[in-house]
């Protein structure tokens, strides 16, 4: 399958999940925080937000970005005529279980 520059690959917990900012997590962006993805780093400011609120916005930044790689990387897939690939989906939550303030 033919994959773009658009799309990172992030090794979660030995799965090579896709990160990708596409309309579609562009728009949810915009849902969850309010704000474009050019706002990000404001949501990530000691100065406006406790470290748990930038822990927190850390992670549902990351599962928006998952999700958004998992559904490129499945339609280009399906358009294609290529089985899908076994991509899990991991939200925020499980994000929050797995990864630690030091990551």
């Amino acid at each position: 399958m033919q994959i773009n520059d658009r799309i990172t690959y992030l090794d979660v917990m030995g799965h090579s999940c896709p990160l990708c900012m596409n309309v579609w997590a562009q728009t949810a962006f915009n849902v969850k925080f309010g704000v474009g993805i050019e706002s990000a780093t404001e949501l990530l400011d000691s100065e406006k937000h406790s470290m748990a609120e930038i822990f927190r916005n850390c992670i549902e930044i990351l599962a928006i970005l998952l999700d958004g790689g998992r559904r490129t990387v499945r339609m280009r897939a399906r358009l294609a005529g290529e089985e899908l690939p076994d991509i899990p989906e991991i939200s925020a939550d499980d994000l929050s279980c797995i990864y630690t303030p030091a990551d």
